[in-house]
């Protein structure tokens, strides 16, 4: 994601930079700074923020599963302890 996005900026810059030179500063003859394609760069940016992996979300809710057994074991073995304990009084 981050790679797309510095590919993003480079190509604004580039056309900030270069092609508005080469278009002697008529916005028209851009690309993506456009007068008529105004929500390119909107939509460019909301296709960076969209690329997720959605593994990820997968993951950390199997992780935050995995920690909810691991801490009821711990809660049913600390129980069982006490009733020892209490057995032995």
């Amino acid at each position: 994601m981050q790679g797309y996005a510095g590919a993003s900026a480079i190509l604004n810059d580039y056309e900030e930079a270069n092609l508005s030179y080469y278009s002697n500063q008529d916005s028209n003859g851009l690309v993506i700074k456009n007068d008529a394609t105004a929500n390119l760069n909107e939509s460019l940016k909301h296709t960076i923020e969209g690329l997720r992996n959605p593994f990820t979300d997968l993951y950390h809710w199997v992780k935050g599963e995995q920690y909810d057994l691991v801490a009821f074991q711990s809660a049913l073995n600390e129980r069982k302890a006490i009733q020892a304990g209490v057995k032995e009084v």
